[in-house]
């Protein structure tokens, strides 16, 4: 009876360890098919995307970004297509080799490599698209349409901006301050290759999500700034040139020279020629003798002189024992100037006894008035405000310096440029304006882009600062300028001393607008170590002048036609 016992015993024995087999078995089925189903349903679509990307090499020599236009949509970005050409580094240098390197550009290969070193990519500048696609056909090159971001010699570098090439991202000018609009989308281009690195063929180049960006429209007009630009490189002049539109504030033009390629920023980073400054906007400089305008306008409007008044010039002032001097000091002064040959000649001595007269205080204000110590409202973020001096630093022989427009006072170009159109506007400041309107990507308006019209100073002190400005064109330190064909022009020059490189120099300033009589343009000219106004600035002002001459000109004779 006992051995029975025993027997069934080791039975059940078995049929436990079969149960727990079979139990460890099931888990361990159930386990596979839970990530089975994990693999394939729920984290199918990323473990799909990873199989992909073993098998895809991202291409970071293309981007996508919104256009910007000038004022007539003409593109100043985006200009132009271009194809780059991927090569396998295989292919022997037989005949067919050397037929599509002669698609390619001198020097492209520097584009970079994909697939490790297996192929290279080359700019194409052949345009024979038939004879391009014979040759692709029967070898393993793959072409690619993209668009150029920027012109070779891109007009308006400083104002466009450039981006970092590392990420796409704007990184000076409107490409910065308008990042959000225009790089929206991001795409992102691949190319399909399989575990040799070869490009598949039928899959080749792939582009992942939406070309889509917003848009700008600048007040820029784009032939105006090429010319500008070219004038300015003809002269060899560093420094810059603003052109306003009167009638709005619009910038039409804002050039700076020297200037440079946003296709090779990494040319210029060791460069000790300055060409990433905007002069225009973002370095400050003292204004010099164009400061006069204001301190005209501040005595004007005070009550602190009126057009009858007389000045003594002996050639300087001396002010606590400093002694500032005229133009005229080797000639022993101008002697007897009314107000209006004080302005014309630009006389050191009777504006200083005019800015005495007339107080730093309202010199400050009406300064603050025009604009000085701040931003003009460019929507560039670099843009420098410039600096007023405090009140302190304008007493006793400080008053000397201010009424000449040295000392701490600085101003930009563009400053200057609306100062000066708030003389030709009658009194009215305009304000200034660089963008008309953004879109959407979609196409629509997000946002027009405007001015607040606020009167400065009076309709009669406008014209008697424009009546001296002519005068100094006529006869006074800018008569070397003369009529620009049939219109006459109104400015004031300018020779500022300043501390540039470690070494004491002259800038030169000419700013004015024309025609006279009904102004339609302001043309602001700053050179730096130009040494005078009269001999750096006024030529460049003039070329400008009859530039824009001849195409109003034109314009009406084409209108005339039409009509």
């Amino acid at each position: 009876m006992r051995r029975i016992k025993k027997k069934k015993s080791e039975k059940e024995k078995r049929k436990i360890r079969l149960q727990v087999i079979f139990g460890v078995v099931m888990v361990l089925l159930s386990l596979c098919i839970y990530r089975i189903f994990v693999i394939q349903i729920l984290d199918g679509r990323n473990y799909k995307k990873m199989a992909e990307e073993q098998h895809q090499y991202k291409i970071n020599h293309m981007s996508s970004r919104g256009t910007i236009y000038d004022r007539n949509m003409v593109p100043l970005t985006n200009v132009d297509d271009t194809v780059l050409l991927f090569v396998d580094n295989q292919i022997s240098y037989d005949e067919n080799m050397n037929d599509i390197l002669s698609f390619a550009e001198e020097g492209s290969d520097i584009l970079g490599t994909i697939g490790g070193t297996r192929y290279k990519i080359l700019k194409v500048s052949n345009t024979d698209r038939e004879a391009m696609s014979n040759i692709f056909n029967n070898c393993p090159a793959y072409p690619f349409q993209v668009y150029n971001r920027y012109y070779e010699k891109q007009p308006a570098a400083h104002i466009i901006g450039y981006v970092n090439q590392w990420d796409n991202s704007g990184a000076t000018g409107l490409e910065k301050s308008f990042e959000d609009l225009l790089n929206v989308s991001q795409p992102k281009i691949y190319a399909m290759v399989d575990g040799a690195n070869n490009i598949i063929p039928g899959l080749g180049i792939r582009v992942e999500g939406s070309n889509k960006n917003g848009w700008i429209v600048t007040t820029l007009d784009i032939d105006l700034q090429n010319e500008v630009e070219k004038i300015l490189e003809s002269y060899d002049m560093r420094g810059s040139v603003v052109v306003l539109d009167t009638k709005n504030g619009d910038v039409l033009a804002c050039a700076n020279y020297p200037s440079y390629n946003p296709n090779n920023i990494s040319e210029y980073l060791k460069s000790e020629n300055e060409e990433f400054f905007n002069r225009a906007v973002q370095v400050g400089y003292p204004p010099g003798s164009i400061y006069k305008i204001i301190v005209a306008a501040a005595a004007l409007e005070s009550g602190a002189t009126d057009e009858e008044e007389y000045f003594d010039c002996i050639g300087y002032e001396e002010i606590n024992g400093i002694r500032i001097r005229c133009s005229s000091y080797e000639k022993g002064g101008h002697g007897r100037l009314s107000l209006m040959e004080s302005f014309s000649k630009s006389c050191n001595s009777a504006f200083i006894q005019l800015g005495i007269k007339t107080g730093s205080d309202k010199i400050l204000e009406m300064s603050k008035e025009f604009g000085l110590g701040e931003k003009t409202g460019i929507p560039i973020e670099e843009e420098y405000e410039g600096n007023l001096p405090e009140r302190g630093e304008v007493k006793g022989a400080g008053i000397g310096n201010l009424s000449v427009g040295q000392g701490e006072l600085l101003i930009t170009p563009l400053q200057a440029a609306r100062a000066t159109a708030i003389i030709a506007n009658d009194g009215i400041d305009k304000g200034i304006r660089l963008v008309e309107k953004i879109g959407k990507p979609n196409g629509e308006i997000e946002r027009l882009f405007g001015t607040q019209y606020e009167r400065v100073i009076s309709r009669t002190t406008a014209a008697i600062i424009t009546e001296m400005m002519e005068e100094t064109v006529r006869s006074g330190t800018a008569n070397n300028l003369g009529r620009i064909f049939l219109w006459d022009a109104a400015g004031k020059t300018g020779s500022a001393q300043s501390i540039y490189n470690n070494k004491e120099v002259v800038h030169g300033w000419f700013t004015g607008f024309l025609p006279a009589e009904s102004p339609r343009y302001v043309i602001t000219v700053f050179a730096e170590d130009g040494k005078s106004g009269r001999q750096s600035a006024t030529p460049v002002f003039k070329d400008i002048a009859e530039y824009l001459y001849k195409q109003d000109l034109k314009t009406f004779s084409e209108e005339c036609e039409y009509e």
